[in-house]
């Protein structure tokens, strides 16, 4: 009688788990579908029907996660891993989850552990990048995605993240290379891509590239604000300067409150002899930086343009007064009160400037004021 309850018993069992694979092929179908709540159902009686079946667990793991049920996702994977803790496709599905969710250190841990056992796919090598570039390990996630390029050579969609990282290490000329890859094979008209490979051509002073591809990111996005002001400097540098001062009028009309385009607006000004637009400008500067020499040093120069010499005297007083280390202060306040005729405070300068290691102005003083 025992040997007949115990075939009987082995009977059914089988048949159970034959009747939960049937249905979690099932399953699997309406999955492939994407009829998701359907899949779900048809897991969960398969899991009712064979609660030990790790498939069945992953399978509405994913199907949970693609309906963004991603607390229900965890709960599933999570019980795939305690009945497979060697698998590690839920190990990476889950910490995908967890990235989805914010959680970067569980994530990380997840995607650390699936690698460990095998999950060598570059997908998973992307997502730990990610996870990494989250928690600001730029050079951690420079590894991994360069690991997920070599697995997958043609998986373009992550060489912008892996430009961006780059520049964030300052390696400059290899994010150039991703960020145009990533152009080239995935969006010519992402417009973040394109600021960011503007950026770092800047940075390599490639100005003329740098200049073609903000040209192209304000004509596909005019309201991307900073492009203007990135391509006002690029233009400064050019010595272009009507059209700095265009670009940088662009930028203050959206960025009233940012001093440094006032500065560099005033530089431009300058440029064009429009000294007392210059003026206004540093004048600008010096009232949100007052501590700053380099909005009262410029505002100088614009004054002894326009023969406004005590103004610029009082403006390199005020720079000498924030910083009394610097020799060129010395040296352009000297000149000024040369043509003051204030002969005291010229030698005065002078003197000081050469102590601190200026040529020019031991030259002058040896000359105008004797030894």
């Amino acid at each position: 009688m025992k040997k007949i309850a115990m075939i009987l018993f082995l009977v059914v069992l089988t048949t159970t788990a034959q009747t939960a694979v049937s249905v979690r092929l099932q399953a699997d179908e309406y999955y492939n579908q994407a009829n998701y709540p359907m899949a779900i159902e048809l897991f969960t009686q398969a899991i009712e029907m064979d609660p030990n079946d790790v498939t069945q667990y992953t399978g509405r793991g994913f199907s949970n996660f693609l309906l963004k049920n991603y607390q229900e996702a965890i709960v599933d994977f999570s019980k795939a891993i305690e009945r497979n803790p060697g698998g590690h496709l839920a190990l990476y599905k889950r910490g995908e989850t967890y990235y989805k969710l914010g959680d970067m250190d569980a994530a990380m841990a997840d995607f650390d552990k699936a690698i460990e056992n095998g999950y060598h796919n570059a997908s998973a090598f992307a997502y730990r990048a990610s996870t990494k570039k989250q928690k600001g390990d730029h050079p951690g996630a420079i590894n991994d995605y360069i690991e997920a390029l070599t697995i997958q050579p043609e998986f373009f969609e992550i060489a912008g993240e892996l430009g961006e990282s780059l520049i964030y290490e300052k390696r400059y000329p290899e994010a150039i290379t991703y960020l145009s890859k990533y152009l080239d094979n995935i969006s010519k008209t992402d417009s973040y891509i394109l600021y960011l490979k503007a950026y770092a051509e800047h940075e390599i002073m490639d100005l003329q590239a740098a200049l073609n591809d903000y040209d192209q990111l304000i004509q596909l996005e005019p309201e991307y604000t900073v492009a203007y002001y990135n391509r006002g400097s690029v233009k400064r540098q050019l010595q272009d300067w009507k059209g700095a001062l265009e670009d940088y009028d662009h930028y203050i009309k959206t960025r009233p409150e940012y001093s440094d385009a006032y500065f560099f607006r005033g530089i431009a000004k300058h440029n064009l002899t429009d000294f007392n637009g210059a003026i206004d400008d540093f004048t600008t500067v010096v009232d949100s930086l007052p501590n700053e020499t380099r909005g009262y040093y410029k505002r100088a120069e614009s004054h002894i343009e326009i023969d406004e010499l005590k103004k610029a005297y009082n403006d390199l007083s005020k720079c000498i007064e924030i910083n009394s280390s610097n020799a060129e202060y010395y040296l352009l306040r000297g000149k000024i009160a040369f043509h003051l005729n204030l002969p005291d405070e010229t030698c005065t300068d002078w003197e000081k400037a050469g102590e601190l290691g200026l040529e020019e102005a031991i030259e002058l003083k040896t000359k105008h004021c004797g030894q």
